[in-house]
Order: C-alpha cells, then sequence, then structure tokens
C-alpha cells in the first residue's frame, strides 16, 4: 500500500490566501470599480475630441465647453419627459378629489344593497388589506425615492472623474504606467492606449448610431 503525502508550500498558502483576500475585496468594490470603469470609457470617448481641441486652446476651457454642450443636451433631451410627468402629476392631483368621491360613492352604494340584501359586509379584511398596500406602497415610495438619489450622486461622481481624467490625462497616465516595472511600462503604454482607442471608438460609433437612428426615427413619425 502506498503512502502518498501532499505537501503544501507556505508561500502557495499565503499565495492562495492572498487570491481569496482579492477577491473579498473585489466583492467589497465592486461599485467603486464599475463606476471607474464606466468613467474611462466616457473618457476614452472624448480624449480625441479634447485632443485635437486643446492643441488651439486650452485644455480646461475645452473641458468645460464640452461639459456645457453635454448638460445642454442632456437637458434638451429629458426636458419633454420631465415636462410630461410634472403635467400628469399636477392633473392628478387636481382630479384626485373627484376619483375620491367616486370612491366614497361606490363604497356607500354597495353598503346600501349590502342593507337591503339583509347582510353587513365585514371591513377588517379590507381594512387590513387596504393597510398592508398603503404600507408597500409607502416602502416602494421610499425605495424608489433613494434610487433617484443614489442615481443622482453616481451620476454627479462619474462627472467629477471623468472630468479629472480629461485635465489630468498626463498626470494620471504617468501615475498609472509607474505601478509596472521599467521593462514593462512600454508594453503597457501600448495596451493601455489600444484598449483606450478601441472602447472610445466604440461609443462614439454607438453614439452617432443612435442620433442616426432618432433622427430618422423622427422624420419619419412626421
Amino acid at each position: 500500500m502506498n503512502n502518498s503525502r501532499i505537501y503544501i508550500s507556505a508561500s502557495s498558502l499565503i499565495t492562495f490566501l492572498a487570491l481569496i483576500l482579492a477577491i473579498l475585496f473585489i466583492f467589497q468594490v465592486k461599485d467603486v470599480l464599475l463606476l471607474l470603469f464606466a468613467s474611462f470609457v466616457i473618457a476614452s470617448a472624448l480624449f480625441p475630441s479634447v485632443d485635437w481641441m486643446s492643441k488651439k486652446i486650452p485644455r480646461g476651457i475645452v473641458v468645460v465647453f464640452i461639459y456645457l454642450a453635454g448638460i445642454i443636451i442632456l437637458l434638451t433631451l429629458l426636458f419633454p419627459f420631465v415636462s410630461v410627468i410634472v403635467s400628469q402629476s399636477q392633473e392628478f392631483i387636481k382630479k384626485f378629489p373627484g376619483y375620491w368621491t367616486q370612491i366614497t360613492q361606490i363604497i356607500y352604494d354597495f353598503e346600501i344593497f349590502a342593507e337591503s340584501r339583509g347582510f353587513m359586509p365585514d371591513y377588517s379584511e379590507v381594512i387590513s388589506n387596504i393597510s398592508k398596500f398603503g404600507q408597500d406602497i409607502l416602502e416602494k415610495s421610499i425605495g424608489f425615492t433613494m434610487n433617484i438619489f443614489a442615481g443622482i450622486a453616481g451620476a454627479f461622481t462619474l462627472a467629477v472623474i471623468v472630468l479629472f481624467m480629461l485635465l489630468d490625462k498626463d498626470v494620471l497616465k504617468k501615475g498609472y504606467l509607474g505601478m509596472f516595472p521599467p521593462r514593462y511600462r512600454d508594453q503597457a503604454r501600448h495596451i493601455t492606449g489600444t484598449i483606450s482607442k478601441k472602447v472610445g471608438g466604440y461609443v462614439r460609433g454607438q453614439l452617432m448610431l443612435m442620433i442616426a437612428v432618432g433622427i430618422l426615427t423622427a422624420m419619419g413619425l412626421k
């Protein structure tokens, strides 16, 4: 009978534990990593325009101009949706008393009908269901409101990160390459530049496609 023994070196055990800790750390900060990746994608799409315009205009002015243009475009796109939501909310608030009157009238007519038939409905279960329904609506409303504020905070953070990436591109690039050994920096620079160009080109292509589809759709609906 052969007795086989498995030897695990200390370095292998330390490497395994470090890998587990790295996975746990990445899982804990996954939202931050996704935010940084989204910022890199947006910045990669804007780098060519900013680099080209900054040859004749200071880079800070170029970035501010692009941000103002983006805000104007975003507000232009969101204004119709916001106006519709506001108008519908105002109309609902205006007509709510009439809706409530109709509901109370239906309940009153039902009570009269029930009394004429010689029985009275049990409202305890109805009241319980209404209370539960109201509690669910309140919880969902709070959750929806928190999600809205979280989305606004995330969008603001994304915009700030992209701003720093556009303004301090060379500084960030130098610091990033400084993390690699000298013999690997040229390769890291090439790989990172290729990824940035590919990702930025894809984002710009998708944006142009969306604009073209939107224009054609608007022309077709007229």
